[in-house]
């Protein structure tokens, strides 16, 4: 007997009979591929250059100019003095200003190593490198390497040591030494006392804009797996090797020896806890500010070893 019209429409779209189209898209005719985990969301930079020196030694000359030079050429710039309001907690606002910067530059003048708070943030620099796939570029400022790595036994260093040595715990004052070594076992600059400040400040900071542009824009970049490189032309950023020398402006110095691979963890968050701190500090006192050293973050292109 034939079905009637009517009827086979029925049977061909009721929703709880198996026929006709009720297996198109139907959970339980169907096996659709489980929705795939997201990644997971890029930590962004928030900016491009931490800035670490010592207050009273370069702030208001080569720091000033350089951070001054980075800004003109549109390098987002990290500045103690600017960036924090009042009231910022320093501890918590200069490991994370480090952590949220493409790159560091370490400016190593002869009254580096006498601020404690200077080579706690050198150990975090270092530490973010290792970790995090930062990249950190020294400036020896009026010094050589040697008078970094020989910081132990002899050079401007040596009576800083002496005395952390007999105040700060060794696991401290071993981290400190750590840093020292490996930040001096990387390719930088040299600016002797006899050089140009200027053409040096400019030198780096077009070599830091070509940096930022090979990167891409602070709060936009991902930080990569953690292999350090060599970054920029002439190896600067890069480890030196037996036969490298380091960007002096025309007098090559004889390299460092090689540092040691690993960094360890040296003094921890609150190292950077200055309780004594005024809100807002632009003073030179030479301890006043663990931020003294850090002035202005910024990030670094390639530079140019030419003179």
């Amino acid at each position: 007997m034939a079905i009637p019209p009517v009827l086979l429409l029925f049977l061909l779209f009721d929703p709880v009979t198996t026929h006709g189209f009720r297996h198109c898209g139907s959970a339980a005719a169907t096996n659709p591929t489980p929705p795939a985990v997201p990644p997971p969301p890029a930590t962004p930079w928030r900016h491009h250059v931490f800035l670490n020196f010592r207050g009273p030694d370069v702030r208001h000359t080569f720091a000033d100019h350089l951070y001054y030079a980075l800004v003109r050429k549109g390098i987002k710039a990290f500045s103690d003095d600017r960036d924090l309001p009042p009231g910022q907690s320093v501890a918590e606002a200069i490991p994370r200003a480090i952590e949220e910067s493409k790159l560091s530059v370490v400016v190593l003048s002869r009254g580096y190593a006498s601020s404690e708070y200077c080579l706690d943030e050198l150990v975090k620099i270092m530490q973010t490198v290792k970790e995090k796939g930062h990249q950190a570029f020294p400036v020896f400022y009026r010094l050589t390497p040697d008078d970094v790595v020989d910081h132990m036994w002899s050079g401007c260093y040596k009576d800083d040591f002496d005395r952390h040595k007999r105040v700060f715990s060794y696991e401290r004052v071993d981290s400190w030494s750590r840093a020292l070594t490996d930040i001096a076992d990387i390719a930088g600059w040299v600016l002797p006392s006899d050089r140009s400040e200027a053409v040096m400040v400019e030198r780096i900071a077009e070599n830091m804009a070509s940096k930022v542009h090979e990167l891409g824009p602070a709060s936009s970049y991902v930080t990569s797996d953690g292999t350090v490189g060599f970054c920029g032309t002439d190896n600067v950023g890069g480890k030196l090797q037996p036969d490298d020398t380091t960007t002096s402006g025309g007098e090559p110095t004889r390299p460092p020896p090689p540092a040691s691979e690993n960094i360890e963890r040296g003094a921890s968050d609150s190292a950077f806890r200055r309780p004594d701190l005024p809100p807002h500090f632009a003073g030179d006192d030479t301890t006043t500010s663990p931020l003294s050293s850090v002035s202005k973050s910024t990030m670094l292109p390639s530079i140019s070893s030419s003179a």
